[in-house]
């Protein structure tokens, strides 16, 4: 038998190494512990406490009037550390660094693997920026021919790779129809933000002028923290009586998803009906606000509702809700204020002429699943119908928003 030359051997060596290594990374892939994508941290009690703090050293301050006119005009003020950290926990929990136009906001450059079994790959690779955008790639330096930005919650962010994103489907979709052109759409979700944040997200990149402002709000929560955030700046008034006890650690244990947050926000709106209505002029409010500064900047809007679970695909879910209902004692409550909301805001935003796609009648009608059956965030199916039941609209805004800048040269 002839021997091996040194080189040889070291191929080999060389060989066998990188085949251990992959194995062991698809080992550790298969056989590691899933990341958590529902991090259950419940700031109400503190929230709380704040909330009527303020109120009660308000005096002539709290509760500011309206001047009559609709919708009510917009109240905002910067938060300091303390009012970021409680109102938005990932400030401490996930490092997450302040913010003078959304208070608080993912940083750049991340860049990690998270497990989870139910997605095809059996996870996925975490990313961002350097803008904290929920991207691979950085922005492009050069303005594209089309340009859009996208906000939202962890269902925009993604319980998914980059690339499953609705976002970047969508980005994917059009490109195939322009060839020759760049396209180019931004995910600037992030978990745990809500309509103040919608706000802010525009305001922290409108620099980049885009053509079009994708918006996504989600139903599950956007206006219970919404709400909340609503109480502070306003100096209260405090919250309603607890007629309904809600125990999120307890039902967090049960279901361990977003479940938990869709029921705290029906349970919040129960205790406080008069909210309701507050919660959609709120929402209007907002509305009409990032509607200026968009056509200030010449940049088209697209406003996006999108149910949580149980009111989305609630085929999938009816066994659930009556277990977490029958957990909180509510078997006998008239649940549904997110529709309710919903109904009179997006009301609203047809009566004002602004673009809006409504999903609730795609996702009932949707016989496979649209979220995780885990954690109840989007799925990659969910992902991409967002993306192609967005894709008439945002072709429609993208060629207004290039008609309207060609006209203005």
């Amino acid at each position: 038998m002839s021997r091996s030359s040194p080189l040889t051997k070291l191929l080999v060596c060389g060989v066998s190494t990188a085949v251990s290594v992959t194995g062991a990374w698809f080992a550790y892939r298969h056989w590691a512990p899933e990341s958590p994508t529902v991090l259950t941290v419940d700031t109400s009690e503190e929230v709380r406490r704040m909330v009527n703090e303020r109120f009660a050293a308000a005096g002539d301050r709290a509760d500011l009037a309206s001047d009559g006119s609709y919708p009510p005009p917009l109240v905002r003020e910067p938060l300091d550390s303390t009012a970021a950290e409680r109102f938005f926990p990932s400030v401490t929990t996930l490092r997450w660094v302040p913010d003078p136009h959304v208070y608080a906001r993912r940083s750049g450059h991340q860049n990690y693997y998270r497990s989870f079994r139910e997605h095809p790959d059996g996870g996925w690779t975490m990313e961002t920026n350097e803008l904290g955008m929920r991207e691979s790639a950085e922005v492009l330096t050069e303005k594209p021919d089309v340009r859009i930005l996208v906000t939202g919650d962890s269902h925009t962010d993604g319980v998914c790779a980059t690339e499953e994103s609705f976002a970047n489907v969508l980005e994917s979709l059009l490109s195939k129809e322009r060839p020759g052109q760049t396209v180019e759409s931004l995910n600037a979700g992030a978990g745990g933000y809500n309509l103040y944040n919608y706000l802010g997200t525009f305001e922290r990149f409108a620099y980049l002028t885009p053509d079009v402002y994708i918006v996504v709000v989600y139903g599950g929560n956007d206006f219970y923290s919404s709400m909340l955030m609503h109480h502070y700046f306003h100096h209260g008034p405090p919250f309603g009586k607890e007629l309904y006890a809600f125990d999120s650690e307890l039902l967090s244990k049960k279901v361990r998803s977003i479940g938990a947050q869709e029921m705290a926000q029906e349970v919040y709106f129960l205790n406080n009906p008069d909210d309701v209505q507050v919660a959609v002029d709120l929402a209007c409010s907002i509305s009409v606000e990032l509607q200026k500064q968009c056509s200030d900047s010449g940049t088209e809007l697209l406003f996006v509702y999108l149910p949580p679970p149980y009111r989305g695909q609630p085929q999938h879910f009816d066994r659930e809700e009556d277990m977490v209902l029958a957990a909180q004692g509510l078997e006998n409550v008239e649940l549904g204020a997110s529709d309710r909301i919903a109904d009179g805001w997006l009301r609203f935003l047809e009566e004002r002429g602004l673009a809006q796609v409504d999903l609730r009648g795609a996702f009932r009608a949707e016989s496979d699943r649209l979220y995780w059956r885990k954690d109840h965030h989007l799925n990659v199916i969910g992902h991409q119908l967002v993306a192609e039941l967005l894709l008439d609209r945002v072709r429609e805004l993208a060629a207004r928003a290039t008609t309207s800048a060609e006209a203005g040269r």
